[in-house]
């Protein structure tokens, strides 16, 4: 599991172990393959209910990097507050301890955005043209442009876009023969679920949070 992902369940470790009942999910961590069914019965095994969740939670890190999506998963069908909660801090918490390559022309606009203004500046510079271009919703040939170059695992990328495992699914299904179409189908979804939040700024910041090479996305600042 990633290091922002541990970071994430130990902040709301506190939360968690307040409802978490381990009986409720454990099926469908065995059926996700997170845990064999020995590992899991000795989770469950625990004399109380806060035992098991507390084993748990202790177990999850040690996973592979799928893990934390598919405990989210499981918590959007059970505990839907639990899911808000770690949903939000998944999309807002930085990786740690590092932080992914920033593309040069990115740097650019945050230092320009933070100039004072100049009296012999035009009134609207091409700095604050791509600022105003990055809070616009990205496009379905942004997205088509973005699929045909990104790569990488494919549940992780839907998971930190936010799909559910039906979602996920489906988009697998309809485009079995196209990896390339696989990718735009999660990307559409994405921009389709998020409506008018779907801005080119907040692609960049997921694609990034992604570790994805910033070649992958450089064009939408221009």
């Amino acid at each position: 599991m990633e290091e922002k992902h541990r970071y994430i369940l130990e902040k709301n470790r506190g939360l968690i172990l307040n409802d978490l009942d381990v009986e409720k999910i454990n099926n469908y961590l065995i059926q996700e393959f997170i845990f064999t069914p020995d590992q899991m019965q000795k989770i469950i095994g625990k004399a109380t209910r806060k035992e098991r969740a507390e084993f748990l939670l202790d177990s999850l890190p040690r996973q592979d990097q799928r893990t934390f999506y598919v405990f989210l998963e499981t918590l959007r069908i059970t505990y839907p507050h639990l899911y808000d909660v770690l949903l939000i801090d998944s999309r807002n918490v930085s990786s740690v301890p590092k932080q992914p390559v920033q593309c040069t022309e990115n740097q650019f606009m945050m230092s320009e955005s933070m100039k004072e203004p100049s009296a012999y500046e035009p009134e609207v510079d091409h700095a604050s043209r791509r600022l105003a271009s990055q809070s616009e919703r990205v496009s379905e040939r942004d997205l088509a442009r973005v699929a045909s170059h990104l790569s990488g695992d494919f549940n992780i990328i839907a998971g930190m876009l936010g799909l559910t495992s039906a979602e996920l699914y489906q988009s697998q299904v309809q485009h079995q023969h196209s990896v390339k179409d696989q990718y735009f189908a999660i990307l559409y979804t994405w921009r389709r679920k998020n409506g008018y939040s779907a801005t080119k700024a907040n692609l960049v910041r997921l694609l990034q949070e992604m570790n994805v090479d910033c070649s992958v996305y450089d064009f939408l600042f221009m």
